[in-house]
């Protein structure tokens, strides 16, 4: 903008400001704020072709939800929660095309359902899963989802938090909370970053009024597609297991071990009652609850290279990680 243009419009700024007693956005703040517009814009564009509409039929009344697509073939990944009970499910493209979707397998621990999409020949466009670890509270992410069965809708906020545990009955995962708006029937919808890619499956809302309240949960991409690799077999995903109890709360140099099971894997690895765990996998543990985060994203059948303390000695042994339903 040429300088006279650029003044003239700054002192247009500070007049209206005078006048009504309100801030005018300058030219820079304008630019962010259509920058961030137009990345939520393209962020959506490149999702909701993978999002669809759900509807669970024969449940005593109509239950609507939401599913993200996994696989072209026609896996839809939803909140059981959703279709659990259903005597028939009808499945909502973005398009608006209706197709009949067949329940393949659940897990009831972490409220995740596969669902199969009857279509002969055809292929369907999947939503992109992030990294696990590209996920960073105060992130701008948008919801994608179905709610009131109004079809897909778009709401906008922050990731207010992660590793939210014992805040939904019977939920083993780690949750991601959001304050992007989230009602009845978004449920198996997606959360979304701004380059596009799913971060969580919208799981419940915390509320005293029934409707959104600022708090919603999302089960963590790292669950989706543990959950994706074995229901896609028919089965529930084992949970990651070391066989160890450990203090609450931690000691300066990490979380001390209480008991070790007899026949678990780091009794199996050498660990005793006693020993301090300070890192596993080369990731410090402060807190119990690193503990808890690291084992949620490995898999049984993993090595991971723990660094103890035993007794002031600094010891590192390798520990395969076991299974547990």
């Amino acid at each position: 903008m040429p300088r006279h243009r650029r003044v003239l419009s700054t002192c247009i700024a500070a007049t209206l400001s005078c006048i009504l007693g309100v801030a005018v956005p300058d030219d820079e703040d304008l630019r962010i704020a259509l920058a961030e517009s137009k990345a939520v814009t393209v962020a959506v564009s490149s999702v909701r072709k993978g999002v669809v509409s759900l509807r669970a039929l024969g449940t005593g009344r109509d239950a609507y939800g939401s599913g993200i697509v996994v696989a072209p073939e026609g896996l839809v990944l939803t909140a059981l929660h959703v279709v659990e009970g259903a005597a028939a499910i009808a499945v909502t493209m973005d398009d608006g095309e209706e197709l009949a979707g067949r329940l393949r397998a659940s897990d009831r621990s972490v409220d995740l359902a596969l669902l199969e999409v009857t279509a002969s020949g055809r292929t369907f466009p999947t939503a992109t899963f992030a990294p696990d670890h590209a996920i960073d509270v105060g992130e701008t992410v948008v919801a994608v989802s179905n709610p009131f069965g109004l079809g897909t809708s778009v709401s906008r906020g922050v990731l207010s938090a992660v590793g939210r545990r014992n805040v939904v009955e019977g939920q083993r995962a780690p949750l991601l909370q959001t304050d992007a708006a989230i009602n009845p029937g978004s449920s198996g919808g997606a959360l979304v970053n701004l380059r596009g890619e799913v971060i969580g499956l919208i799981t419940a809302i915390i509320t005293r009024s029934g409707g959104h309240q600022g708090v919603g949960l999302a089960v963590p991409v790292h669950e989706l597609r543990r959950a994706v690799e074995n229901l896609s077999r028919g089965e529930p995903a084992p949970r990651a297991w070391l066989g160890v109890r450990v203090r609450k709360d931690p000691l300066p140099e990490g979380l001390k071990i209480l008991e070790v099971s007899p026949e678990g894997p780091a009794a199996e690895a050498g660990l005793r009652d006693g020993d301090v765990l300070r890192a596993l996998d080369g990731r410090a543990l402060a807190r119990l609850e690193d503990l808890r985060l690291l084992l949620d994203e490995a898999r049984a059948g993993d090595r991971l290279v723990a660094e103890l303390s035993r007794q002031g000695e600094s010891l590192k042994v390798t520990i395969r990680v076991g299974a547990r339903g």
